[in-house]
C-alpha cells in the first residue's frame, strides 16, 4: 500500500476506496491504533464542551 503520510485521512480513504485490492489489511489496524486514541481524546472534549454548554454565547440570535 501506499504511504498516506503526505495525504492524510482523504488520502487513506481514497485508497480505501478505490484501491482495495493493494489494501494492507495490517497497515489498516495499525494505523488505526497510532490515530484513533488521540482523535477519541479530541471527540471526547469536543461532546464535554457541547455538553456543557461552554460555546454556546457563539450561537445565541441576537434580535
Amino acid at each position: 500500500m501506499r504511504s498516506t503520510s503526505k495525504t492524510g485521512v482523504f488520502g487513506l480513504r481514497n485508497i480505501i476506496s478505490h484501491e482495495y485490492a493493494s489494501v494492507d489489511p495490517v497497515e489498516i489496524v495499525n494505523i488505526l491504533k497510532g490515530h484513533l486514541p488521540p482523535l477519541l481524546v479530541v471527540l471526547h472534549r469536543i461532546l464535554d464542551d457541547l455538553n456543557t454548554g461552554k460555546h454556546d454565547a457563539l450561537f445565541l440570535i441576537k434580535t
